[in-house]
């Protein structure tokens, strides 16, 4: 990181507990597997950043970050507990173009769509590239180096669903700022 950077990369998330992030972890043990399964490299997120993002803001001023550390902070008080059942590994953004390897949840409860939508509404002019997305809350499992995106479909093989131990119950407790550096292979997040 550059100390004297005046942004910093920031986005708002929870991460999965110390348990969930060590056993998913363990994944990257059938790392040659998948390659050899999906024909592509593969590159397991680091255990201890694997967490759910509620919003990606990007490059914040440096004197900005104490307004959204205020607005986080109000959005907390609000806090109702919550927690994601991810209940399927999917292949994004599509079987045929896929990037990534993620858990999502099949049904997002109403007071996660709730919170989502409060941090995106209270945290929006903070958001350095604007542009509508609805909200997919998933935990980034794996990203996928693939020459040619339109060359074939691929599948997730069945024992992928098998090892993540479905469904990952999220308890969700916190909301976070976190810092992350571009191109920085850090084992984990500020």
């Amino acid at each position: 990181m550059n100390p004297d950077a005046q942004t910093r990369r920031l986005f708002v998330g929870t991460f999965l507990s110390p348990e969930q992030q060590e056993s998913l972890g363990r994944l990257a043990e059938r790392k040659t597997d998948l390659e050899k399964h999906l024909q592509c490299r593969v590159r397991f997120v680091k255990p201890l950043k694997l967490h759910l993002t509620w919003l990606f803001l990007g490059d914040v001023d440096m004197g900005k970050v104490p307004e959204v550390q205020i607005k986080l902070q109000e959005i907390s008080r609000q806090w109702r507990q919550q927690s994601l059942n991810y209940d399927q590994v999917q292949l994004w953004p599509s079987d045929k173009r896929a990037r990534m390897i993620v858990l999502a949840p099949e049904v997002v409860p109403e007071v996660v769509q709730e919170t989502a939508a409060a941090i995106g509404h209270d945290l929006k002019p903070y958001v350095s590239k604007s542009g509508h997305r609805d909200y997919r809350p998933h935990v980034t499992l794996a990203r996928l180096e693939r020459e040619n995106l339109n060359a074939r479909t691929i599948e997730i093989p069945n024992w992928l669903a098998e090892e993540c131990s479905l469904p990952v119950v999220h308890k969700i407790d916190c909301i976070e700022l976190i810092q992350s550096e571009l191109g920085t292979n850090s084992d984990q997040y500020q």
